[in-house]
């Protein structure tokens, strides 16, 4: 497991991702594309990645990880994403953690991950 999430890692640094936030064209279909030139370096390999982003700054502004945001083009802390290469049904799932209603109480609703 953790060979081949070094390997995910490796083959991700290789694509270009300058800066953490997604540029305005990268639309989803950017996104699907760049998981299926991963997922076809990695060939048969699944693969789980975690989002690791840390909050900074004085008000812990959450600050996601660069490679999976352009892996995923979601910023959201406590993700993961499984790529399945070979899955029958699924070639992805992207795992988020459930919404904390008491939290957003105090924090604000959290933000929608896809346009209304």
């Amino acid at each position: 497991m953790r060979a081949s999430m070094i390997l995910a890692l490796l083959v991700a640094a290789g694509f270009t991702h300058p800066s953490l936030q997604p540029p305005p064209e990268s639309t989803a279909l950017h996104v699907r594309e760049r998981r299926e030139r991963v997922m076809k370096e990695l060939g048969g390999l699944r693969t789980a990645l975690a989002s690791q982003g840390d909050p900074v700054g004085v008000v812990q502004e959450y600050r996601q990880d660069g490679h999976f945001l352009w892996l995923t083009g979601v910023d959201e802390p406590g993700a993961w994403i499984v790529l399945l290469p070979k899955g029958k049904y699924s070639r992805h799932v992207l795992y988020l953690r459930p919404r904390d209603p008491e939290a957003e109480r105090w924090t604000g609703p959290r933000e929608p991950i896809s346009p209304p």
